[in-house]
């Protein structure tokens, strides 16, 4: 928390309206993550693709998170196995924001 300890109130209103905007955009998704660590790296995916995502039909969208949670970070195996690992956090994380932010 460091570089966020004394944060202004400007940078506090940018990180609450995008994390209101975020939350906007994954209300949006047909099926939700069935589990907290799913969960995260979708979350983190919207956010980093925020202004591409902002503007991005629901049914694109929709596609793009069908796409992620198809991929094989996020089979049934991998979060079965070690879910909280390192490796297997960033992984997940890098697939989202991968996926959501391709054209």
């Amino acid at each position: 928390m460091g570089d966020h300890s004394k944060m202004s109130n400007e940078e506090i209103n940018e990180y609450k309206l995008l994390f209101e905007s975020t939350l906007d955009i994954a209300n949006k998704l047909d099926n939700k993550p069935e589990s907290k660590s799913v969960a995260d790296a979708i979350l983190v995916g919207i956010a980093k693709n925020i202004k591409k995502l902002s503007n991005t039909d629901v049914i694109k969208i929709n596609a793009l998170y069908s796409e992620i949670i198809g991929s094989s970070v996020f089979s049934t195996e991998e979060l079965q196995e070690g879910l909280g690992s390192t490796d297997k956090v960033i992984n997940r994380i890098k697939k989202s924001i991968e996926i959501f932010g391709r054209d």
